[in-house]
């Protein structure tokens, strides 16, 4: 079977074309799947990232509350132990929250204990 040169043009063109759609078909797929994954890597990020910063501001208020129980007054040393043991309590609640966290790695599990 002989092939004119316009057949053959025809032919090569179409093999390229259907080429083309495939590996756009595929990219298209692969680029939901990383959205996908980014959006999520994102989320967690953030997450972590809100969760450690409540911890380390408490962590400060902590630090404040200790240095100012020894020069605050008898009177009102009270009022700093309620204030430290509510920020211990927050604390905790924190650090159990950050534990729970999905997407953290061993190494960081590790250096939350």
């Amino acid at each position: 079977m002989k092939l004119n040169i316009s057949t053959k043009l025809y032919a090569g063109f179409g093999i390229v074309i259907v080429g083309l759609v495939v590996a756009g078909a595929f990219a298209l797929m692969q680029l939901g799947s990383v959205g996908g994954k980014a959006e999520q890597l994102f989320d967690e990020n953030l997450s972590t990232e809100t969760k450690t910063g409540i911890m380390r501001r408490d962590i400060l208020l902590m630090r404040e509350q200790i240095l100012q129980y020894p020069l605050a007054p008898a009177e009102r040393r009270g009022e700093v132990s309620v204030a430290m043991a509510q920020l211990e309590s927050a604390i905790a609640t924190e650090l159990a929250d950050l534990r729970a966290q999905p997407g953290l790695t061993d190494s960081q599990k590790t250096e939350l204990d």
